[in-house]
């Protein structure tokens, strides 16, 4: 029902644009297709070879040049600060969004069932069936999310249904091979890319957006000092984060790389054991879509 109604919501949103391009072929393009469906123009992609998607054309970046601000590109990739980068050199007369500012917001998350319908939206590819059967791990974050609720309250039943919820959760995480602690502080929109290996300290902190793929640690050092994410933090497979280093907003640990506790950094690629900044990603100045 919540899709349903962000739907019409974003529909009416974008009215105002006579185009609207999205930016990326991969899951997270067809994560907005889910959403806008027909409203959709056509597709940009620099690597894809295909010519159309879901019947709608496919072009390459070049497209995008000499389009006005009657056109608005999402940007459904990864590497959205370097998309954003290319747009404002190349097509600076466009407005763009990232994927997740357009489906998440303004939708509520100061409780955990909120933060859950926005997890479930980061996840959400096609279909609610096809969403399950590709990535079936959403479930730890279900579990998760449940306990955390249960725990705020106060309420006899609230204390008696906890009992059950975190054998459930601990069966679940069991099953996957994700260990979430259901005191990890988690912003919305969380996302175990893919599940298996991944343990993340009781005391750890995400914010909202980020993305855990496998075989990833959040640990403490021996002074008990244990990570703190910022918002659209991706961990790649095999990184680690170890004691109080701060990983700020829109950045990416590569794979297999250690951050130990002397990093403080935003808005950057790191890599390497221990990891160093190799690449610095720049933000954007230019406004996006309002939401007015």
């Amino acid at each position: 029902m919540f899709r349903c109604t962000k739907r019409k919501a974003l529909t009416a949103q974008l009215s105002r644009y006579r185009q609207v391009i999205i930016w990326g072929t991969g899951s997270s393009g067809r994560t907005v297709h889910s959403q806008l469906g027909d409203r959709i123009n056509c597709f940009v992609d620099s690597y894809s070879n295909e010519t159309e998607l879901f019947g709608i054309p496919v072009h390459k970046p070049e497209y995008l040049r000499n389009l006005g601000s009657e056109t608005i590109v999402i940007i459904a990739s990864i590497a959205f600060r370097e998309i954003q980068a290319w747009l404002e050199r190349e097509a600076p007369d466009v407005v763009f969004a990232t994927m997740l500012e357009l489906i998440t917001d303004p939708l509520p998350r100061h409780t955990e069932m909120e933060r859950l319908k926005i997890d479930l939206l980061s996840y959400h590819n096609e279909s609610w069936f096809r969403t399950w059967l590709a990535q079936p791990q959403l479930s730890v974050n279900i579990t998760f999310r449940i306990c955390r609720a249960l725990l705020s309250g106060n309420s006899f039943w609230q204390r008696a249904l906890l009992v059950p919820a975190r054998i459930w959760h601990t069966l679940n995480c069991a099953f996957f091979s994700v260990e979430l602690p259901v005191t990890v502080k988690a912003g919305a929109g969380l996302q175990f890319v893919h599940y298996g290996g991944i343990v993340l300290h009781e005391n750890a902190t995400l914010g909202e957006f980020c993305r855990i793929c496998q075989n990833v640690t959040l640990g403490a050092d021996r002074r008990g000092q244990v990570p703190v994410l910022g918002n659209s933090v991706t961990m790649w497979p095999g990184s680690v984060a170890i004691g109080g280093c701060k990983l700020g907003d829109f950045t990416q640990v590569g794979a297999n790389s250690v951050c130990l506790g002397d990093i403080d950094v935003a808005d950057v690629s790191l890599a390497g054991s221990p990891a160093r900044p190799v690449g610095i990603r720049k933000p954007t100045n230019k406004a996006g879509v309002s939401h007015d």
